[in-house]
This record gives structure tokens, sequence and C-alpha cells, in this order.
């Protein structure tokens, strides 16, 4: 498995740790996620390519935000290009514009997302 590194976002500072730290020697289920990122109290963002078990199925609120990639394994090294396109062309650098969100992209740049207070889904292209 792949970890992404800091400063592999250009300007977007980015400081990124597996989910396991959030709470060591244990196995960290899906359904536990949303529960340690809210206690973290550092606005995190979670990244996944988990999109069957996180979009449209995760309690979101305020505090974090959550981005799944439609994508295969073998296709994560785009996942860096496609979040610095997200947060830089798309206003979503600043953590409280994207707090509180759920993204779902795929491949080819489609984009559809909803917040915490509003399930609508609203879609664009980066």
């Amino acid at each position: 498995m792949r970890y992404l590194r800091q400063g592999e976002f250009g300007a977007i500072s980015l400081s990124v740790r597996p989910i396991n730290d959030l709470r060591p020697n244990t196995t960290v289920k899906d359904d536990a996620i949303p529960q340690l990122l809210q206690a973290t109290k550092k606005y995190p963002l979670f990244i996944t390519i988990n999109v069957k078990d996180f979009w449209q199925e995760v309690a979101i609120n305020n505090p974090f935000c959550v981005v799944c990639f439609k994508i295969s394994d073998k296709q994560a090294s785009i996942i860096p290009k496609l979040l610095k396109f997200l947060f830089r062309e798309l206003d979503f650098s600043e953590k409280k514009h994207r707090t509180g969100h759920v993204f779902r992209i795929t491949d080819d740049g489609n984009v559809r997302y909803y917040t915490y207070d509003d399930l609508k889904i609203r879609s664009l292209t980066i």
C-alpha cells in the first residue's frame, strides 16, 4: 500500500497519516472511521478508494471531510493529481470550505459531492 506524502500537493500543505495512527494496535473497521475523525479536533480529511462503504453511507458532520475515489488500486497514483485540482481549482483549499463534505471522484475527473447539512448531490468536473 502506498501512502501519500506530505508536500505531494504542491502549495497545498497536507499532513498525511494512516487511519490506524488514530487507534494504534487495533483493527479499524469502516464504521468506526467517522467517530475517529470527529475525535481528532483537527478537521481531518479522509481519503479512500472504498466508494461502496463511504459514498452516501458515511455519517458525516461538519468537523471532517471524506474524499472517495472511484478508481482501482492500480490507479492510486492519480490521487494526488485529482486532489490538487479539487483543492486548488475548485476553492476547496481551505479546511473551512471542505469540512462537512463527502466527495466522490472518478478517474476522468467527474466529481459528485454532498454536505452534512444538505444531502443534495452536486456535480462538477475537474
